[in-house]
């Protein structure tokens, strides 16, 4: 490159207008705007979402799977049970969420008693394994009550309490030191008794 190509090279660069400078402010702005135009919570998933007794927002697993088949038809949820089962009284599931790849994207864990959950413990802990996963892949993390670290209370349809904070009145929580599981709830160590469980 010649002295006069630098001296062109150099002319045109002079010569490109100079972008404005933006303050913090304005590009943290920009910025969300962006992000809120590249992915929105759907309108179906909108209308379902739930106000809780404690005014938090709180968006179903079911509409959290939704809104991910309908963005991801083809990657897929694999569930196992890690512990327990039906005879065990307690089940500990762990979901995944894989692309077409084979590429985890998410994963979570859940663990449910027969104490806690007497109509189906095992599908409470993978739908729960489930819901998580979607959490953390982005599908309504802002409304999974299990994404928080303050106490939230979640009301189910037949009123019994879920969630921090939901047995407050009771006491202290009692956590099973192991090993093992407990003989009577079958809580996993390091997890809480069940609620009538008397070890």
């Amino acid at each position: 490159m010649t002295s006069a190509d630098k001296l062109d090279a150099g002319k045109l660069i002079d010569d490109a207008p100079v972008p404005e400078a933006l303050s913090a402010a304005d590009a943290a702005k920009r910025e969300a705007v962006e992000v809120a135009d590249k992915r929105r919570i759907p309108e179906l998933a909108r209308r379902n979402l739930v106000r809780l007794p404690s005014g938090r927002l709180y968006l179903p697993a079911a509409q959290r799977l939704v809104w991910f088949r309908d963005e991801k038809p083809d990657w897929e949820i694999h569930t196992e049970l890690l512990e327990g089962g039906q005879e065990a009284g307690f089940a500990t599931v762990k979901a995944s969420i894989r692309t077409p790849e084979g590429r985890v994207i998410a994963t979570s864990m859940k663990t449910e008693t027969r104490s806690d959950f007497p109509a189906g413990w095992v599908e409470k802990a993978e739908t729960g394994a489930i819901g998580r996963a979607l959490a953390v892949a982005g599908y309504g993390t802002q409304f999974a009550m299990d994404m928080d670290d303050e106490e939230i209370r979640a009301e189910s349809s037949n009123g019994r309490s879920y969630g921090r904070g939901a047995d407050a009145a009771r006491g202290p929580e009692r956590i099973w030191a192991g090993p093992g599981q407990c003989p009577q709830c079958h809580a996993p160590e390091g997890k809480p008794h069940g609620k009538r469980c008397t070890q």
